[in-house]
């Protein structure tokens, strides 16, 4: 049964709809350029080509974050380098961290009368990336939840000599970066007299 010509316009436009979603969802989208056009029956067209005739609009496409085409990636002499993919967050294969330090306490510190509370910090290059976390550990032993910030105050830590390092984790708590180990002193002012 042939179509009306109502009929036939709308679905060529829903074909159109499909074809620019389709667009979208293939590896070919990378190319971020789409050529638009109408013929002479009223038919809007969508390629990544351009037509024979210059009667076509430039659409430009968004391409996801994160998406790229391989292919274009060669041709342009860019590495293709293998990611790796950790709970949701694509690290690359190679020094996904580069460094982390704790920077408070200082090494060989003596910290007096903090009330056993111990406030601490670190740097991280690059930045703490998706679910993973900070867990602190003191004296080899994790104290607290892993944490998302890069400072927090752990308790409770009482006098004498301590070890502080901070491990960056994901959510099954499997380290994936160190720091060098912080060494500090912990003292109490004594009132004279008293025992």
């Amino acid at each position: 049964m042939p179509l009306g010509p109502k009929r036939y316009a709308r679905t060529m436009r829903q074909a159109s709809v499909f074809i620019v979603c389709s667009l979208l969802l293939c590896a070919t989208a990378a190319a971020q350029q789409v050529y638009r056009w109408v013929d002479e029956n009223g038919v809007v067209h969508y390629s990544d080509q351009p037509p024979p005739n210059d009667g076509a609009e430039t659409v430009e496409l968004d391409v996801p974050e994160g998406f790229s085409n391989p292919a274009r990636r060669i041709a342009r002499g860019e590495s293709t380098r293998r990611a790796i993919n950790r709970d949701d967050d694509v690290l690359e294969a190679v020094g996904s961290y580069r460094s982390a330090a704790i920077t408070t306490p200082e090494p060989q510190q003596v910290l007096w009368n903090i009330a056993t509370q111990l406030s601490v910090s670190m740097t991280l290059e690059p930045a703490l990336a998706g679910s993973h976390r900070i867990q602190w550990l003191l004296d080899g032993q994790p104290i607290g939840e892993p944490a998302l910030g890069l400072q927090t105050t752990l308790a409770p830590v009482y006098r004498g000599t301590h070890t502080l390092t901070a491990n960056v984790v994901d959510s099954r708590g499997t380290t994936i970066f160190s720091t060098a180990p912080v060494t500090f002193y912990v003292q109490q002012a004594t009132i004279r007299g008293r025992r």
